[in-house]
């Protein structure tokens, strides 16, 4: 009876190590693998953070000044989430602190808000113009059918954004832009 015990929990462990060291690999060839890849052929953009779970893959992603982000970005977006599948991707860019722009950002909240509330999308541009220029800030943006890409610089240093033109409304408190 002993011996029989100890060759089921030996069956056990060996099936367990098995199977998460299965779900590591495929996690690792299936998504980590190939997402290192995609970025890694984009000149100028870095991964810093990156974190894949079962349900949901997490990257942070350090941009260099000269990352043509606006032309280059949303393509990027649909490759990464193409390779996370079924995970929810989320992307949060490391922008750093540039103070010019926080008080422009700052003021273009409530714009903003509005403009995603009511649907009214071409507030967007009218107001990151009229926020930039009042900060001696410049300025971009574009839009595809999910997201609007916005960028603002002061002084060689770009600081960029990706705000969802859906907000989850009951997810709303977690919406970061």
């Amino acid at each position: 009876m002993r011996q029989q015990t100890k060759v089921l929990v030996s069956s056990l462990l060996v099936t367990l190590v098995i199977l998460m060291g299965g779900f590591f690999a495929s996690q690792w060839w299936l998504v980590t693998k190939p997402i290192h890849t995609i970025i890694g052929q984009q000149a100028g953009l870095h991964v810093t953070e990156m974190k894949v779970m079962p349900t949901e893959v997490r990257l942070n992603l350090k941009i260099e000044p000269a990352y043509d982000f606006m032309n280059q970005y949303p393509r990027l977006l649909a490759e990464l989430e193409q390779v996370a599948g079924y995970r929810k991707l989320t992307v949060t860019l490391d922008n750093g602190r540039l103070p010019a722009v926080d008080q422009a950002w700052d003021e273009l909240q409530f714009a903003l808000r509005e403009a995603l509330a009511t649907k009214r999308y071409t507030l967007i541009p009218e107001a990151l113009k009229r926020v930039a220029e009042k900060h001696k800030l410049t300025y971009d943006v574009k839009m595809d059918e999910r997201f609007v890409y916005m960028q603002l610089g002061h002084k060689g240093q770009t600081w960029r954004q990706v705000v969802p033109l859906e907000i989850d409304s009951s997810n709303e408190a977690e919406q970061r832009y």
